[in-house]
């Protein structure tokens, strides 16, 4: 009977002279000449192109979980995305928000700087309240050669102008120190007033990311039938919340437009960058903002 070969074998040039274009395929744990193959070397020339569509750059949170699933939904396949991530906190409160600014510009000279971006957006509501508007869009351009920028904040102000929209009930997953600055900034970047409010006064993004849309559903509904005509619409504060499936029952269920952060943002996005969205997906937004 034959025996067993070894547990390795090593070939090296010096042990096959006169073979110099042996060929090796590696067969572990061993190491066999298979055949003399000669190789033939050609050049060729390349074209080059942009890709044919449009191109998004977004700014994501470490924690978030979400918005990506949002971005494959809505946009078409005729638009590109490059998504870059930033480093963010665990716990989230005006501290901790604040600090994600030292993080933007960094972030977002991560993007592919040979792609001709129609518009870069930074994904946090809460940071860009905390932050401001303004500067996160500052921000953003320090890193990257965008045409265009916004945030959720921006985006959101910029949806409900297309609606009309005057007054807000948020739902949120902040907790309060959080939610002060959020209504704050809605007046003074929009003039939008909230007149109403409900938080799950979540501080870990790691939980929000597994809020049950159905505990979102609920309150937002509850929200509008404890206080009818107190505000145009709903706002579902968060780009880490799963929302997109339940915008369509909650307008149904109230009668309201219902906005969430990943669905403003997207929708504005496309309205700077000038690209459609997918039309498989259709909310009051989609349908009827100017």
């Amino acid at each position: 009977s034959s025996q067993a070969p070894p547990a390795s074998i090593e070939v090296h040039e010096d042990d096959c002279p006169t073979f110099p274009n042996l060929s090796l395929i590696e067969r572990a744990p061993y190491l066999t000449v298979i055949s003399e193959m000669p190789v033939t070397v050609t050049s060729a020339t390349a074209s080059y192109a942009d890709w044919p569509g449009k191109v998004i750059g977004m700014i994501v949170l470490k924690a978030d979980e979400s918005v990506e699933d949002d971005l494959r939904r809505l946009l078409t396949l005729q638009t590109r995305c490059h998504i870059s991530r930033i480093e963010s906190p665990d716990t989230i409160d005006e501290d901790s928000l604040t600090e994600l600014a030292a993080r933007i510009a960094r972030s977002s000279a991560l993007l592919p700087s040979a792609s001709k971006l129609c518009c870069a957006a930074f994904a946090c509501t809460s940071a860009s309240c905390v932050i401001g508007s303004d500067r996160v869009s500052a921000l953003i351009r320090e890193g990257c050669k965008a045409e265009t920028t916004t945030n959720p904040l921006l985006a959101s102000v910029a949806s409900c102008h297309g609606l009309s929209v005057e007054t807000l009930g948020l739902v949120t997953p902040y907790v309060r120190e959080v939610n002060s600055v959020m209504i704050d900034q809605f007046s003074q970047v929009g003039g939008i007033t909230v007149t109403c409010l409900v938080s799950f006064g979540e501080d870990e993004d790691a939980k929000v990311a597994r809020i049950d849309p159905e505990s979102i559903y609920r309150a937002a509904v509850d929200l509008a039938a404890q206080n009818k005509g107190k505000f145009d619409a709903l706002f579902l504060s968060c780009t880490n919340l799963r929302t997109l499936d339940i915008i369509n029952r909650i307008e149904e269920e109230t009668g309201l437009p219902c906005l969430s952060s990943n669905l403003c943002m997207i929708w504005h996005m496309a309205k700077l960058g000038g690209f459609a969205l997918n039309r498989d997906f259709s909310c009051r937004l989609t349908r009827e903002s100017r």
